[in-house]
């Protein structure tokens, strides 16, 4: 199911929907964010965790302790 485009037979269809490390992937966050909760349910939740980023690769690098398997 695409998160950005949620399709109208899938509308208020869901309990739950997660949301892990992909936000900060995504071109559109607040369009994702507006998609999951259409799917939902009235009272349905929306769980969500993403990395801290500064928006930045090469600080982002750094503060992942100096991996060099980037």
């Amino acid at each position: 199911m695409d998160a950005c485009a949620v399709q109208s037979d899938m509308e208020g269809k869901y309990d739950l929907v997660m949301v892990y490390d992909v936000l900060h992937d995504v071109p559109f966050p607040s369009k994702l964010l507006e998609g999951a909760y259409k799917a939902l349910k009235q009272g349905g939740q929306l769980i969500l965790q993403d990395i801290e980023t500064t928006g930045s690769l090469t600080e982002n690098k750094q503060t992942a302790g100096g991996r060099e398997d980037w």
